[in-house]
């Protein structure tokens, strides 16, 4: 009774992420296009950051708990995620291609992912000092696509209304203030969802004498990621494919320095299980250097069925390599 009761719960908490990060998005796009800002610059900082914000409150909830390999699973299990299944996804759904700025982002992509493996192979801990570097890096690669799109076109609004869909009820943002109190709204969403996902997760990990790692990186970085795979989905529907590979690079750029930099300012992250927690990183640093080598050096500079295929399947066969 208890495990059905906590697994309901566990489904609830992904629920409310998926409104509280959804309505984080919506709010900052509008937000965004009322102070006139670059579209470039609110794919990779605002809305990366929107849809980042669930894995931030599941790490800092978890780490504060002591429940470290929780935290750093959920990173790493959220980055694979967004590569391999919803990337792969939308790659069978449509070829993806990338343009300059994107390109211009892999490296600070395989960059963020290379420090996050370096630090499980060569510490037992994200403490001050590995989250004030990680912190760094993050200002430096926000200020260089600040800077590299400052100059170029603005938002292009369709309409002159900010409309919000909120429990299917439209909502016209008007002005900043209930914008932000929008932003607001989806962060006491994530807030609650977050504890509600952390608590029972770990509940049915011990139920079911599985490690907290694996319910991780599997159910919980799933849960965490619908954020982007709504804003995927959404994409798709609206055949905005550009806007797929930029939200993706910048989330997963967010998840390593954003969300382990700010959980190890709050609490030092012991890593535990780290040859179990480095295979998940190696594995995740290698899907990435699969996916810069695609992006970087193919003639079309994009993704295509095929090779949407191999990310799916890679995700199936890891997530089942995990159980096992």
């Amino acid at each position: 009774m208890e495990l059905l009761t906590s697994s309901t719960f566990l489904l609830l908490s992904i629920i409310i992420l998926f409104i509280g990060g959804w309505t984080i998005i919506q709010g900052s796009v509008i937000l965004a296009k009322l102070t006139n800002v670059n579209k470039a610059i609110i794919g990779f900082t605002i809305i990366s950051l929107a849809t980042s914000l669930p894995e931030l409150f599941v790490s800092v909830k978890a780490a504060l708990i002591n429940s470290n390999d929780f935290a750093i699973a959920n990173v790493i299990g959220s980055n694979i995620c967004n590569i391999s299944l919803i990337l792969g996804f939308s790659a069978l759904t449509h070829p993806l291609y990338t343009k300059k700025i994107e390109r211009q982002l892999l490296p600070f992509f395989i960059i963020s992912t290379f420090i996050l493996v370096l630090i499980i192979y060569q510490n037992k801990i994200i403490g001050i000092t590995e989250s004030l570097l990680m912190l760094t890096i993050l200002v430096i690669i926000n200020f260089i696509v600040f800077f590299e799109q400052k100059d170029r076109s603005k938002i292009n609004n369709v309409n002159n209304e900010n409309i919000i869909i909120f429990f299917k009820k439209k909502v016209n943002i008007n002005s900043k203030i209930k914008a932000i109190f929008i932003i607001i709204i989806g962060g006491l969403f994530l807030h609650f969802g977050s504890n509600l996902l952390v608590d029972n997760a770990i509940f049915i990990a011990e139920f079911l004498g599985v490690e907290e790692r694996v319910i991780a990186i599997s159910f919980v970085a799933i849960g965490t990621s619908i954020p982007e795979l709504a804003t995927t989905v959404i994409a798709i529907s609206k055949k905005e494919f550009e806007l797929i590979i930029g939200n993706i690079l910048g989330s997963n750029i967010f998840n390593i320095l954003a969300i382990l930099g700010v959980s190890g300012l709050i609490t030092e992250i012991k890593i535990e299980n780290r040859s179990s927690i480095l295979i998940d990183a190696i594995f995740m640093l290698s899907i990435s250097l699969f996916i810069y080598f695609i992006f970087k050096y193919s003639q079309k500079k994009g993704i295509g069925r095929i090779i949407g295929f191999i990310l799916f399947a890679s995700y199936i066969s890891y997530i089942i390599f995990v159980f096992k």
